[in-house]
């Protein structure tokens, strides 16, 4: 037997949703719905569905030759994928600590 279910879902802010409504999260394209998600009786969300991001690996490169300590070296992701960004701080361990010249 088929039945047909209508579905009220809030998108914008996870807060308005009360027990029992749903919630979708968009891409970054404000467009695409990538997890839905339902408010249960204790105010936690449940992901109900989720589509996967595509997400993404990038190297950065520091010249140990030129690099100076405190430089910090930024790895930001592309826009409309996964990854954490990444800061790098450049360190000088090399000081000479043995209290001799």
């Amino acid at each position: 037997m088929k039945k047909q279910i209508k579905l009220a879902v809030e998108i914008g802010d996870a807060n308005y949703v009360k027990p029992g409504e749903y919630f979708a999260i968009l891409a970054a394209d404000g467009k695409t719905i990538v997890s839905l998600q339902r408010r249960e009786d204790d105010l936690s969300m449940t992901t109900i569905a989720a589509t996967p991001v595509p997400t993404e690996t990038k190297t950065g490169e520091i010249d140990l030759k030129t690099a100076a300590a405190g430089d910090k070296l930024e790895i930001t992701p592309t826009t409309g994928k996964t990854m954490s960004k990444v800061t790098i701080n450049v360190v000088d361990t090399t000081e000479d600590t043995s209290g001799t010249e």
